[in-house]
């Protein structure tokens, strides 16, 4: 797929984009995707707070969904297609946490622990969707791994975030990623499984991973399928209104000010290696993310 780029001054190839938020997505049937811990979770939250809109957060165990490339995105359309029945009926399988949809799947910062996952997946009574409505259904690794078969065939967006923020958080978290594995997507890119395998190093583990994603939304995305965790969080954004004052807030600050010092070892970590996030973030970028 051809895409839209041009040279920063720092000499990096990014991808030009035009300004694109997480509450404008297109009305009907979308499938959302994005690197882990880059806010995807989050977006559903905000989507569900719009009038005629459901977004599901990872509601099909994607490990029962076939055995074969063919298969599984065969499955991808059947799944997507109950979802929309079932969300005109006004019942939606989604993780939630305590009866509410997830805006994060795993637990608040505790001192000196991993965070754990808490949301679950359940089957929640809502609004029924109109006939006009919007359905959002978000899987990460899948969907990624699925690229770009399901992405001709439905509009699909992909949220990305600044690499020092995601590894930041990759480390905090009780999730194969933060050993350096995706099962949902090593399921079906093979190759990327045996990449992992013969890697003992979890940090260069992480790195494969996290170039993985950015290598495929680089290749296989338009410029406008993108949308950066960084303009959706934004002052000047729709959806910054419904995150101004929320609990969501102090927490975003609180974990920068923890991860200070990661995220400068991080960043060092990633101007050194170098990879696909070059595409989308310069070195400034990279630094400034690092930045108390």
């Amino acid at each position: 797929m051809a895409n839209s780029r041009y040279r920063t001054v720092d000499g990096a190839e990014r991808r030009r984009w035009k300004p694109f938020t997480v509450m404008s997505l297109p009305t009907g049937k979308t499938l959302l995707t994005g690197i882990p811990r880059s806010g995807t979770t989050l977006c559903c939250k905000l989507l569900n707070e719009v009038d005629d809109v459901a977004a599901l957060v990872e509601p099909w165990e994607v490990q029962s969904m076939g055995d074969s490339r063919a298969r599984m995105i065969s499955a991808t359309f059947a799944a997507f297609e109950s979802a929309w029945h079932a969300a005109r009926e006004g019942s939606i399988e989604t993780k939630t946490n305590n009866e509410a949809i997830a805006s994060n799947i795993v637990a608040p910062r505790s001192h000196g622990g991993v965070r754990p996952v808490v949301a679950t997946r359940q089957r929640l009574d809502v609004v029924p969707l109109s006939a006009h409505g919007t359905l959002v259904v978000k899987h990460n690794a899948f969907f990624s791994a699925l690229l770009p078969e399901i992405a001709t065939a439905m509009p699909l967006f992909a949220i990305i975030r600044n690499p020092v923020a995601v590894l930041a958080s990759w480390q905090s978290v009780d999730l194969p990623v933060r050993d350096g594995r995706i099962p949902a997507g090593e399921r079906v890119d093979r190759a990327l499984k045996s990449r992992l395998d013969a890697c003992a190093d979890r940090m260069a583990r992480q790195l494969i991973v996290l170039d993985w994603f950015f290598e495929r939304f680089r290749d296989h995305l338009a410029a406008d399928r993108l949308i950066r965790y960084e303009e959706v969080v934004m002052a000047t954004s729709p959806a910054f209104r419904l995150l101004r004052g929320a609990p969501w807030t102090a927490l975003e600050n609180e974990n920068r000010r923890a991860d200070a010092g990661l995220r400068r070892d991080l960043a060092n970590v990633l101007i050194g290696a170098g990879g696909s996030f070059q595409a989308f973030y310069s070195t400034d970028e990279i630094k400034a993310a690092a930045a108390p």
